[in-house]
C-alpha cells in the first residue's frame, strides 16, 4: 500500500461470491442475512476493503481502526481479524477473503478457493 493511511471511501460497496459488503453504512450479509458486525469490526473491514487486493500494513490498520498505535495494538488487530474471519469465512481456519500476509492483511477478492477446499473438491469427484 502506499503511503500509511486508510480512508474509506464512503461509496464502497462490494459483492463477493454471497458476501454483499457495505463499508459506507457497515452493512454486510452473507447468503442474504444480515451479519452484526461491531464498531471495530466495520472500521476495519472499511479499511480492508478500500485497499482489497493489497496488503495493508498492520500499522496503516491499527490508525485506520483505533487512530493511534500503542504497546498492544497488533494482538488488539489480530483479535478483531479472527472476529472477522469467524463471520465472513465459510470456513475460518482456512480464510479465502481475510488472510495475513507478511507484516499486513489483505481482502481477496475474487480469491480461489484454498488448497484445502480444493482438495475436497478432487476427492469428491473422484470414483472410490
Amino acid at each position: 500500500m502506499q503511503g500509511e493511511q486508510c480512508e474509506p471511501n464512503a461509496d464502497l460497496r462490494l459483492a463477493v461470491d454471497d458476501l454483499m459488503l457495505n463499508a459506507a453504512t457497515g452493512e454486510v450479509w452473507r447468503g442474504g442475512e444480515p451479519l452484526p458486525l461491531s464498531a471495530g469490526e466495520r472500521a476495519l473491514l472499511a479499511a480492508l476493503l478500500q485497499h482489497r487486493d493489497t496488503t495493508v500494513s498492520k500499522k496503516a490498520l491499527t490508525r485506520a481502526v483505533w487512530g493511534m498505535e500503542t504497546p498492544s495494538s497488533n494482538a488488539y488487530l489480530a483479535l478483531y481479524v479472527r472476529y472477522l474471519q469467524q463471520k465472513l469465512e465459510v470456513d475460518p481456519a482456512h480464510p479465502r477473503y481475510l488472510r495475513v500476509e507478511g507484516n499486513g492483511y489483505r481482502f481477496v477478492v475474487g480469491a480461489a478457493p484454498s488448497q484445502v477446499a480444493r482438495q475436497r473438491a478432487v476427492s469428491a469427484i473422484q470414483p472410490a
